[in-house]
């Protein structure tokens, strides 16, 4: 994979020590809801409002670096984007299944 600071270049996007942790939060733990990726985020930088980690999560979508997943009553879930998987994401009540394509 490439470097994430290259990546969030190439997406347009300024590289940011917020950035840059929320990229690797979300690449090394997919489907987290914005609420734990901001209290990880926290964690690692010590100060970051929860307002900067959403604009982040936005901004990184916009760019097509991170996939949003809304399951039907649950907060939306986010996971790193690097192109077409050959697997679909389906919402099932509670849980996030992989499972393969048919086509």
């Amino acid at each position: 994979m490439t470097d994430p600071g290259d990546r969030l270049r190439q997406a347009g996007l300024r590289v940011t020590a917020a950035r840059l942790a929320v990229l690797d939060i979300v690449e090394r733990s997919p489907h987290l809801p914005a609420p734990d990726i901001a209290r990880l985020a926290r964690e690692r930088l010590g100060s970051l409002s929860t307002q900067a980690v959403y604009e982040t999560l936005r901004a990184m979508t916009a760019a097509n670096l991170l996939r949003s997943i809304a399951p039907t009553g649950s907060p939306s879930r986010y996971e790193a984007r690097d192109g077409d998987p050959p697997t679909s994401d389906q919402a099932r009540a509670d849980r996030l299944e992989r499972v393969d394509r048919l086509s």
